[in-house]
């Protein structure tokens, strides 16, 4: 009997899966091309920022989840839930970029690309999530083994400063005059954070009123969208959004943004078998929603072809196209999901026969080099 599924995290789920496709409808328009001079590009900018959180609440919930994970055999098999969606959608992902978008892609081209996680355009998510998914039994050794709050702190506190206190910093002053604060040389490493953030946010849930944690997180992204307007008056966006000042999805504004949203969503309360239903069943299939609206994405605004030139158009635009893809990926991740369980479920057998000559193979070897 599987375990009983909590209605908090599905709502969180769900608010993470619409968070990235509404972010990359801001990718997939002209926003990053327009001049940042009006107000109504400086509240486009601050739910850009929310919007951005989606990765970050993906990762919180990765630790929120993973507290007693051990490294055994059942669960080195789970990362097929995640690779079997990945080769479907992979596939498909090619057919579609070598049929409708006419690209070059030979059969051992598409075998490489599959190898190297660039057949579906999102999947950079895929190859970060497999390192991750296979240090979790060791990480949770190491926080479970901090036995006070004080001491699981210190390592919140020291991981915020490896991986995000530098290019937090570079909000505050021009690209072109870049003092490392501490060291930004860790900074890809930032998904550790958000792991670390989740399993402390289970054990230690922030206190914090609704209405104070609203107000906090309305001023984050005000100081956020102002300082890249500061830098950036009448320019477009950064180039260097995502790695340099701007600081990408390790910078601390997100961090606490993201923090904050996932303590405000868990605090939902939601009654009505069909509400539960509805959001449980979008929660079960977000990881395939999320890859296959890459191929919606590119269909769906290959043919729009948005182009704005103010903040009103994006707003009609975007309560059109949004729900459109977040339907059209339900759908299609839904059916796909379906077809990876039913894999995932008749692979099993095969699976655990393979790892029974792979352990009696390394056990001898092992004996070998004992003798």
């Amino acid at each position: 009997m599987g375990k009983k599924r909590i209605l908090s995290l599905d709502i969180i789920r769900c608010a993470a899966i619409f968070f990235v496709i509404s972010v990359h409808f801001f990718l997939n328009s002209d926003f990053y091309q327009t001049n940042l001079s009006t107000g109504g590009m400086f509240v486009l900018s601050c739910f850009r920022w929310l919007f951005f959180t989606c990765i970050a609440i993906f990762l919180l919930l990765t630790g929120y989840l993973n507290n007693a994970t051990k490294f055994d055999k059942d669960y080195f098999y789970k990362i097929f839930r995640v690779l079997i969606p990945y080769i479907i959608i992979g596939i498909i992902s090619l057919m579609f970029k070598k049929f409708y978008f006419g690209q070059d892609i030979t059969v051992v081209r598409g075998i490489i690309y599959l190898f190297n996680f660039s057949a579906n355009d999102y999947a950079w998510y895929v190859e970060m999530y497999i390192g991750l998914f296979l240090l979790i039994p060791f990480l949770n050794v190491l926080y479970n083994n901090l036995k006070s709050k004080k001491s699981k702190t210190k390592l919140i506190v020291v991981l915020s400063i490896i991986f995000s206190l530098t290019v937090t910093t570079r909000f505050f002053y021009p690209t072109n005059y870049v003092i490392n604060a501490f060291s930004d040389y860790w900074i890809t490493g930032y998904p550790l954070l958000y792991f670390f953030f989740g399993k402390y946010l289970k054990e230690y849930p922030l206190k914090i009123k609704n209405i104070k944690l609203i107000l906090i997180l309305i001023i984050l992204f005000l100081i956020q969208s102002g300082l890249i307007f500061v830098f950036n008056y009448n320019k477009t966006y950064p180039m260097e959004l995502f790695s340099g000042y701007a600081g990408g999805y390790y910078n601390l504004f997100t961090v606490f943004e993201a923090i904050i949203i996932f303590s405000l969503l868990f605090r939902i309360n939601l009654n009505g078998k069909i509400k539960t239903k509805f959001i449980t069943t979008i929660s079960l299939v977000s990881f395939e929603m999320y890859l296959v609206s890459a191929i919606i994405d590119g269909i769906f605004y290959n043919e729009m072809n948005l182009q704005f030139g103010n903040a009103f158009n994006y707003l009609v635009s975007y309560l059109f196209s949004v729900p459109i893809i977040f339907l059209l990926s339900f759908v299609f991740g839904f059916i796909i999901h379906k077809v990876s369980n039913f894999i995932y479920m008749k692979f099993k057998t095969i699976y655990d026969k393979i790892y029974k000559k792979i352990s009696k193979f390394i056990k001898g070897v092992c004996l070998c080099f004992q003798n």
